[in-house]
């Protein structure tokens, strides 16, 4: 199969997409995870992504330190010169098929609050319409007014290096490798204090790789058929989404950083719960996702 297929390829995937969603087998909703399942996949998720690194086709530049000493304030928004060029994504027609990419539009909005720092909460309405999902991915950027949304498909994405991160559910992804033609590149922090992860340092940022280089697909191990995104490792499962509170940093493609973690995924009294008990009780607005990220300075 061609790794770099045309624009006429992956809208003839997603049109398969489109016609087969009754007959293709939905994944388990994340409240029906075998509990067992997903704890001992939660180490592996760290590491997925670099186990299916050693053939990736096309592989997006990688960036050294200078990028982010020389990279400009992040007070403001960085002017219009990216380190990377945009590049075909590999294994565009199995992500199509696999991760269900639509051509609607996700209407849902983003809400910011600043916070003290320079830092930003934002909320993201990642349903999508339910776990039947029927709306694309939420794309977005970070800027320094906070996390804008931008008005994309997911077939408009696969050609597009102007969004950061895509969320919809409990997948998050980072625009490079598989899922993106940018060089977004991301790990997660060594330190779990969030005051003290302050630089790039010597992180190991890699780009998306949930497809290896023979473009099979390698899942998160939660027993759902997830993809193994590098900010997968941000919940783990024992009844429902318990935050792990990890940190990553991404790169973006105008060589600024960001810090980031996943607050919640359902209303912050119901992930209390859940996080104490391993329950959450309903309603609880599920995939309704806060994200608490700043620049790096």
């Amino acid at each position: 199969m061609n790794l770099a297929p045309s624009p006429s390829s992956s809208r003839t995937a997603l049109a398969l997409t489109l016609l087969c969603a009754a007959c293709a087998p939905s994944p388990a909703a994340p409240d029906a995870l075998d509990a067992d399942a997903r704890s001992s996949a939660v180490d592996a998720n760290a590491n997925a992504n670099v186990d299916a690194s050693a053939s990736m086709p096309d592989r997006a530049p990688t960036l050294d330190d200078a990028a982010v000493t020389d990279a400009p304030n992040p007070a403001t928004d960085a002017p219009d010169a990216p380190v990377c060029a945009a590049r075909a994504v590999p294994c565009a027609d199995e992500s199509a098929m696999r991760l269900r990419y639509l051509t609607v539009v996700n209407a849902s909005a983003i809400t910011n609050e600043p916070l003290a720092g320079g830092e930003f909460r934002s909320i993201i309405d990642a349903r999508a319409g339910g776990a039947a999902v029927t709306q694309s991915y939420v794309y977005a950027r970070f800027t320094s007014d906070g996390l804008r949304k931008l008005e994309l498909t997911d077939e408009d994405a696969l050609r597009s290096t102007e969004w950061d991160i895509a969320l919809r559910r409990f997948v998050i992804r980072l625009n490079s490798g598989v899922s993106g033609p940018s060089c977004v590149l991301g790990a997660r922090a060594s330190s779990a204090d969030w005051a003290s992860v302050t630089a790039v340092a010597d992180l190991a940022l890699g780009e998306e790789r949930y497809f290896d280089g023979t473009c099979q697909f390698v899942d998160d191990r939660s027993g759902i058929n997830g993809p193994a995104t590098i900010l997968a490792p941000y919940w783990t499962y024992a009844g429902c989404l318990q935050m792990t509170h990890a940190i990553f940093v991404a790169r973006l493609r105008d060589g600024r950083a960001v810090k980031l973690t996943v607050e919640s995924y359902y209303d912050p009294d119901k992930q209390r719960e859940c996080d104490e008990t391993g329950m959450v009780s309903t309603p609880n607005n599920a995939a309704v996702l806060r994200l608490r990220w700043s620049f790096l300075r």
